[in-house]
């Protein structure tokens, strides 16, 4: 398993999982991501910034986001909860 990076937290692995789990939905924004997941829109918009500025999110335009290949890559490396 490849351990997630220092700079990288529960709330970042969050967010990587809900982008990358919406297939009619690929590109969300801070504030729906937020909503759905309980935390402020600036929260996550501050934490899908930080996801973009190391390449797991592209930002499509202002305030949309979407998972990167290396977002996908990384989160094909981490075990399903029963494993």
């Amino acid at each position: 398993m490849k351990e997630r990076p220092e700079w990288m937290s529960n709330t970042d692995v969050l967010l990587l999982v809900a982008l990358d789990s919406s297939e009619l939905l690929p590109v969300q924004s801070p504030s729906i991501l937020g909503y759905n997941l309980g935390m402020s829109r600036e929260h996550a918009s501050r934490r899908l910034a930080t996801l973009s500025d190391h390449g797991y999110v592209e930002k499509i335009e202002d305030g949309k986001y979407s998972v990167s290949e290396r977002g996908k890559s990384f989160l094909s490396e981490i075990p399903e909860p029963n494993e």
